[in-house]
C-alpha cells in the first residue's frame, strides 16, 4: 500500500512538472510612426520566466526570435539580463542585420528558477507599416517548456504618420468660410490650427491679405503635422498716375500696382480698356471732371480700386489782330 501511495505521489509530481512552462511578459511599443524618418523608440522589456527549474534545461542553450517582416530593429542595440540567484551563469544577445535576435545562455544546473530579460531593443520607423505586427520565436534552437515556434514575445502597434490636406490656390477677401478636410489615409482625429481657423473651418474674412499658415496635427503619439499656407488676395488694388497734374491734351498713364492676371480700366464708370493682362492705361483725353478706377482679377477674385482724379490745367488762349498798313510804313 505504501509503495502504491509513493508511486501515485511520484506520478502527481511528474504530471505537475510536465505541465510547467515559462511565463512570457510581452514587450510593447508606444507608437511606431510610419514613415517618420529618423524616428525611433524603445520596446519595453521582454521577460521569459520559469515556473519550474527545468523549463530552460541544462547546458549551453540558445533560441531565436524573429518574424519581424519589416526592417524595424536597430542592429546591435539591446541587451539580455538574467535573474540573480538562478541557474544561468552566462549569456549574450545578438541583434542582427536581418532582424534576428539570438539569445545564448548557459545553465549548469536546473534547481533554481531563472528569468531571461531582453531589454533595450530599439524600433525604427518604417514606411507602410501595418496596424500591428509581432516579434515571434523562430523554429529551431533549444527546447524551452511552453515557448514554442511562432509564439509572440512582442507586439508592435503602428500609428499612421501621414498628414495631408490641400487648400485652394488663393481666397478672395470676402470668401465664405472654407471647410478644412484631410486626405486619406490621414487620421481624422487631429486638430487644425492657425490664424482665421475656428474648428474645422478657415474664415478668410478674419485675416489680412497675404499668406497665413494652417497646420493639421494628427492626434497620435507621433505628433505628425502638415502645414499649408492660405493666400488671401489683397482686398483693394492700387491705381497711381505717372503725373500729379497735366495740361489739357497731355499724355498721362495710370498703372494698377496690385498683382493680377486681368485688369479692366474705367473712366467715369465707363469701360475704356480691358479686361487684359496690361496693367497700364494711357490717354491724352483727360479733363478736370474725369475720374478713373481699375478692376483687378486674380485667382477668381475681382477687386476694385479707389477712384482717382488728377488736376488738369487749361491751356492759355492766344489771340492777335492784323491791321491794314501801307507798304513800307510802320504801324
Amino acid at each position: 500500500m505504501k509503495k502504491l501511495i509513493l508511486t501515485f505521489l511520484l506520478f502527481i509530481i511528474l504530471w505537475e512538472i510536465s505541465k510547467a512552462q515559462v511565463v512570457i511578459t510581452k514587450g510593447t511599443f508606444p507608437a511606431l510612426c510610419d514613415g517618420a524618418a529618423g524616428y525611433s523608440n524603445q520596446l519595453t522589456d521582454i521577460i521569459i520566466a520559469e515556473t519550474n527549474p527545468t523549463d530552460f534545461g541544462i547546458g549551453s542553450k540558445s533560441f531565436t526570435v524573429v518574424g519581424v517582416p519589416y526592417t524595424v530593429l536597430n542592429t546591435g542595440v539591446g541587451l539580455v539580463q538574467f535573474a540573480v540567484g538562478g541557474d544561468i551563469t552566462t549569456g549574450s544577445i545578438s541583434v542582427c542585420c536581418n532582424q534576428i535576435i539570438t539569445i545564448n545562455y548557459t545553465s549548469p544546473t536546473n534547481t533554481k528558477i531563472d528569468t531571461i530579460i531582453i531589454k533595450g531593443l530599439q524600433i525604427n520607423a518604417i514606411n507602410n507599416a501595418p496596424t500591428s505586427f509581432d516579434i515571434k520565436r523562430q523554429a529551431g534552437g533549444s527546447v524551452i517548456n511552453g515557448f514554442t515556434t511562432g509564439q509572440s514575445v512582442a507586439t508592435i502597434q503602428a500609428d499612421q504618420n501621414y498628414a495631408y490636406f490641400t487648400l485652394p490656390i488663393s481666397f478672395c477677401p470676402n470668401s465664405a468660410p472654407y471647410l478644412l478636410t484631410t486626405i486619406a489615409p490621414t487620421l481624422t482625429t487631429g486638430v487644425f490650427s492657425g490664424a482665421g481657423v475656428i474648428g474645422n473651418y478657415f474664415y478668410p474674412t478674419l485675416v489680412s491679405a497675404g499668406s497665413h499658415p494652417i497646420t493639421y496635427t494628427v492626434g497620435n503619439a507621433c505628433n505628425t503635422t502638415a502645414t499649408v499656407s492660405a493666400n488671401i488676395i489683397p482686398q483693394k488694388p492700387l491705381i497711381v498716375s505717372n503725373k500729379t497734374s497735366i495740361c489739357e491734351g497731355d499724355v498721362v498713364t495710370f498703372t494698377a500696382s496690385s498683382t493680377g492676371i486681368s485688369y479692366t480700366f474705367y473712366k467715369n464708370n465707363i469701360l475704356v480698356q480691358g479686361p487684359s493682362t496690361n496693367n497700364k492705361y494711357t490717354t491724352n483725353q483727360f479733363i478736370n471732371s474725369d475720374s478713373i478706377f481699375v478692376a483687378c482679377t486674380y485667382s477668381g477674385c475681382t477687386n476694385y480700386s479707389d477712384t482717382i482724379s488728377i488736376p488738369v490745367n487749361a491751356n492759355p488762349l492766344v489771340d492777335f489782330t492784323i491791321s491794314d498798313y501801307c507798304a513800307g510804313k510802320l504801324p
